[in-house]
């Protein structure tokens, strides 16, 4: 039985991974010891899946189209950048939803219950709607990262309309993740 590395997430307009590049390359100026997230990877995740016997995929899906039927568009805007944890040597950079932020909060919490029979695991902590842009892998100039990105916190990168969550098979490999959408699913 095939088993395939699987999230639910919302892709990102152009701009808006146009965007993301140019503050990765602003913020890649404090030479910290960061891994920075290649800008067509970047994606709002929903739901991490994990490891998903394929055969399951389009019921799946066709749970997700149920659950999410009526749901409709929405616009997000995504602004701001912060870290996690707050406080302390950041281990993940992110830029964050501002506008929008509670439907994608209520679009992800429908999906939690739409899968509940499927039993994946649930999140201990409580969803915050982030874009993922770099992860450390060390502490080098984490100070002066930190400092820059205070200077770049009121930044604006784009608007969007969110029609559609996708089901995403990733790829682990040794120059980064390869993603394919498997399935499509109309809000």
């Amino acid at each position: 039985m095939e088993k395939v590395r699987t999230f639910i997430a919302v892709e990102l307009s152009q701009e808006i991974k146009e965007n993301l590049k140019g503050i990765q390359e602003e913020l890649k100026k404090a030479n910290a010891d960061m891994k920075w997230a290649r800008p067509d990877n970047i994606h709002l995740t929903l739901k991490f899946l994990g490891s998903t016997p394929a055969q399951q995929i389009p019921e799946i899906a066709g749970e997700l189209k149920s659950g999410l039927a009526g749901f409709g568009s929405f616009s997000i805007e995504i602004a701001k950048l912060g870290s996690f944890p707050e406080k302390g040597k950041p281990r993940i950079i992110w830029a964050g939803v501002n506008a929008g932020s509670e439907d994608v909060i209520r679009l992800q919490g429908k999906i939690e219950n739409s899968l509940k029979r499927f039993n994946f695991a649930q999140e201990d902590r409580e969803y915050a709607p982030h874009l993922t842009i770099g992860r450390a892998k060390g502490f080098k100039n984490m100070e002066r990262l930190q400092e820059l990105m205070k200077t770049k916190n009121a930044v604006q990168l784009g608007n969007m309309i969110v029609e559609n969550v996708y089901v995403i098979r990733s790829d682990l490999k040794p120059e980064g993740p390869v993603y394919t959408v498997l399935e499509n699913i109309l809000l």
